[in-house]
């Protein structure tokens, strides 16, 4: 992939916008200024600009990008901004064979509606672009990676692109980056407390914040204004009369944000737990050439309630040098620091964590040290540092640290200077290999060359795995035979010439745990109805911790039906029904429909035998003597009571007792789908990736309160929750504030993770018509069905007032001219909306 070069200095950038024509003394107010203070002296100075409309007859967006982007060239042209494809200024969309207008900050980003007057149709971030290329982009944040996207798949485009973000040619990096600036600068407190951000982060739609910030300070500094991006902005202050200042003047955008420093530092040394008196630092390295300044950096332990080292103005560390804090004292420090940081916080000698920030708030470098395995154990107090073998090396990690050599550590040097250093990395201790299976033996290494050995001991014992493998190579893939003994006292040992390394803990080998075929466990063979007993199904599990290739499994007797490539996995469940779409209708879960045959109501026999022919399993099930009679025809399945108990005895079989749905003809049924035979809770799985999400339930939650139901996430990847009037569920300190109070089923909710996970709600179900009041502006609904339901048959009751609905990925149900598209398709259980409503109404759901 193309990548820019060297980073521009700064020195550039003041060059080049001296050729920009700045009205005297408009930022006069700014002059001096940093941080926050700069950001609202800009925001004084840009705000309030002439706003036009998106489509007039009268000048409109259209006219002035015919203006501001304008071919040099070709004054008849417009340049496309992501492909700089020059084409006829005229052909103004034209039913898709024309340009379109790109929101650089995209649309769905804080709910920008280009019909309003305000950032919608702001042309300091309006460009002309392709088409396809448009469609392409939709709504992602902005990092480098992908593929390069290919117009019609064969037209280069130079944009890559992946399922996260999207990376524009190199000349147009640094427009993007100062564009998303210029929004953050002038957006700062728009109706629906839209306050537009960026972040370091990516899938941050539809919250009103862009990313990636540190590619995009990478990008501003990549690629500074030239004499088009120039020009550009002097048009546009002609015709909005504001401006975007990181063009005038591109030096802002570190008074604000700081250089991009991701990665720049490392932490490379910590004293945690000194021999005798505890004295405490630790050291960071700069790896590049160039010195960084230090100013207003902060060093903090795992407790974010603590007082953080805030190293102090004029601070700085040498390019390739080394910078040392102290962190906590007993009055005996053994050397002078570069900073005394003590008085703040201790750090932990059992495990904690060193982080570094920013002046910005970015976290730049994160160690979560331990003094066990994988981590050295040297450092806890025998007078070693702990130390990091290769600053390459990932110090998250705990096999690419080491005890220092020198007792008290090398404070301001380096760590290992030209020493050899071979660590193994995989398997390090604490886990289980099996019989038979290939694993990748895994290993680091510095200042070394040649050939190893891979030996594997247990005790006395040892085995020569492998002779002269290079050391480049960094890993090995081995076999475990089976003629090992099973034991769980077993290490790696890698040996070269004049050093050697060994597993940090031991590891176990043992046989691969048994596997159990599939058991039959619920069988509908009677359901409530007349004629021809559509609800017919039968459900298998599987009772064993290995997964199951249940391909050309077939039932010899009871129905007609071959399985086809179906790997069952450990605890899981196969569905097989006599009529697919009925079972999904009324059951709400989908299950594979067999091939002929029907289960006799009188009782038979239903045998499932493997590939070649095998018996697997065989319920020889009855209506009546031993076997339980409601089954038949009065609505419940027939249930197993324990899949490890024989399933050929009738005690072992129930009739079910949970009550889950009625069929098209009102009666009653009472099954468990899905569940093994045992009857599951009122319950609903929320599904949350990484990033924002609108997540609604149709459980009314027995535990309502906010804090309650997100419980399972406060420390598993919730960063936060909140509602339509802005009331959140966030964290302060060590502690969640709850001021949304309780989850209001009929609501949706935005929220913010960190990492994916699942939220079970547990409760009733409510009525999926339950009527949910709507009020004008911008809200979050609930969706109450559990089924699929077209977005444009759901929203019927309120298409009067409503202005559009949007789903988390930005698809939208909006009307364009007469008619109503529906980009959304189906709305999903699980998910929410946002709605922008012109005028209260009541959504009812049919």
């Amino acid at each position: 992939m193309k990548r820019a070069g060297a980073l521009a200095g700064l020195f550039v950038f003041l060059v080049i916008s001296a050729f920009g024509q700045i009205p005297p003394g408009y930022y006069d107010d700014a002059q001096g200024l940093s941080g926050e203070e700069l950001k609202t002296a800009l925001n004084a100075i840009i705000d309030d600009h002439i706003e036009y409309q998106y489509t007039s007859s009268g000048t409109d967006l259209w006219d002035i990008l015919k203006d501001s982007d304008e071919d040099p060239s070709n004054p008849d042209n417009v340049i496309l901004f992501y492909t700089g494809w020059s084409v006829d200024a005229e052909q103004e969309y034209n039913n898709g064979n024309g340009w379109s207008r790109e929101h650089v900050w995209a649309q769905s980003h804080g709910g920008l509606d280009p019909d309003d007057e305000g950032p919608g149709t702001d042309a300091h971030h309006l460009r002309p672009c392709d088409i396809s290329v448009n469609s392409a982009r939709s709504n992602k944040d902005f990092d480098n990676g992908g593929e390069e996207y290919l117009k019609y798949g064969t037209i280069p485009t130079g944009c890559y692109s992946d399922e996260n973000s999207w990376e524009p040619r190199d000349e147009v990096k640094g427009d993007v980056a100062r564009m998303i600036f210029y929004m953050v600068i002038r957006y700062e407190d728009y109706p629906m407390e839209i306050d537009l951000e960026a972040v370091d982060e990516v899938n941050t739609a539809p919250d009103p914040e862009h990313g990636k910030l540190s590619t995009l300070l990478e990008w501003h500094q990549q690629d500074p204004p030239n004499d088009f991006e120039l020009n550009r902005n002097e048009v546009i202050y002609d015709y909005q009369e504001n401006r975007n200042p990181f063009i005038d003047h591109p030096e802002y955008v570190s008074l604000i944000w700081g250089e991009n420093t991701t990665d720049t530092l490392i932490v490379n040394e910590i004293m945690y737990n000194s021999e005798e008196y505890d004295e405490e630092w630790i050291e960071l390295y700069n790896p590049s050439e160039q010195a960084v300044d230090l100013s207003n950096w902060t060093i903090l332990d795992d407790d974010l309630s603590h007082d953080p080292v805030v190293l102090p103005q004029g601070a700085q560390i040498a390019g390739n040098g080394y910078f040392t804090v102290s962190i906590f004292t007993n009055g005996n420090f053994p050397f002078d620091p570069d900073y005394d940081g003590t008085g703040h916080f201790a750090l932990n000698n059992d495990e904690d964590e060193v982080n570094l920030y920013s002046p910005t708030g970015q976290l730049i470098d994160h160690v979560p040290y331990q003094d066990n395995a994988p981590w050295p154990t040297a450092p806890d107090g025998s007078g070693s540092s702990l130390s990091l073998l290769e600053p390459e090396l990932d110090n998250s990690q705990g096999e690419n640290w080491a005890g220092s050599e020198q007792n008290g550590g090398t404070p301001g040097q380096a760590n290992f200077p030209n020493a050899p250093l071979l660590a193994v990395t995989s398997p390090n201790g604490g886990v289980t290999l099996y019989f038979t299976n290939t694993y990748a033996i895994e290993w680091t290494y510095a200042n070394l060359s040649g050939q190893l050995d891979i030996l594997l001991k247990n005790g006395p014992d040892e085995w020569v795995l492998a002779e002269s493998v290079p050391v480049e190579e960094g890993s090995w893939q081995w076999t475990v035979s089976g003629s090992l003994p099973e034991d769980d006292q077993y290490v790696i040992e890698l040996a070269g010439e004049g050093i050697s390394d060994e597993s940090d803990a031991s590891f176990s080998i043992q046989e691969m745990p048994g596997a159990y075929d599939p058991v039959i466990t619920e069988i509908m063979y009677n359901p409530p109805e007349s004629g021809q007993d559509s609800l017919e199904f039968i459900e298998i599990y599987n009772p064993g911790s290995t997964s199951i290739d249940m391909t050309g499994y077939y039932f010899s007797e009871g129905i007609s039906y071959t399985f086809p490539g179906v790997i069952l996995e450990p605890g899981s469940i196969v569905l097989i029904a006599k009529n697919g779409d009925a079972f999904q209708n009324t059951f709400g879960i989908e299950a594979m429909e067999w091939n002929s045959g029907a289960l006799s109501n009188s009782g038979e026999a239903v045998e499932l035998k493997d590939q070649a022919g095998n018996l697997v399993d065989l319920v020889d099930y009855d209506d009546g003597g031993s076997w339980p009679s409601q089954p038949d025809s009065y609505g419940p399945s027939l249930e197993i009571i324990d899949p490890e108990n024989e399933n050929d005895d009738p005690a072992n079989w129930k009739a079910s007792e949970h009550f889950i749905a009625v069929n098209a003809e009102g009666d009653s049924i009472w099954a468990s789908p899905g569940f093994g035979g045992e009857a599951p809770p009122q319950q609903q799985s929320l599904q949350l990736g990484s990033g924002y999400q609108i997540i609604s339930s149709h459980m009314i939650a027995n535990d309502p309160d906010m804090l309650a139901v997100m419980a399972p996430l406060l420390d598993n990847g919730l960063q936060f929750v909140r509602n339509s009037n802005g009331d959140m569920l966030h964290k302060i300190g060590p502690n969640w504030i709850n001021n949304i109070g309780d989850w209001n089923t009929i609501e949706g909710y935005l929220a913010k993770m960190n990492a994916g996970n699942e939220l079970v709600i547990e409760g009733d179900l409510i009525a999926s018509d339950t009527p949910i009041p709507v009020q004008a502006g911008f809200q979050f609904i609930s969706f109450l069905p559990n089924q699929p339901m077209d977005a444009l048959t759901a929203m019927q009751s309120i298409l009067g007032h409503m202005g559009f609905m949007r789903n988390t990925e930005g698809d939208m149900l909006r009307k364009i001219g007469p008619n109503w598209v529906n980009n959304i398709g189906n709305m999903q259980a699980g998910e929410g909306y946002m709605l922008k409503m012109e005028g209260e109404d009541v959504v009812v759901y049919p």
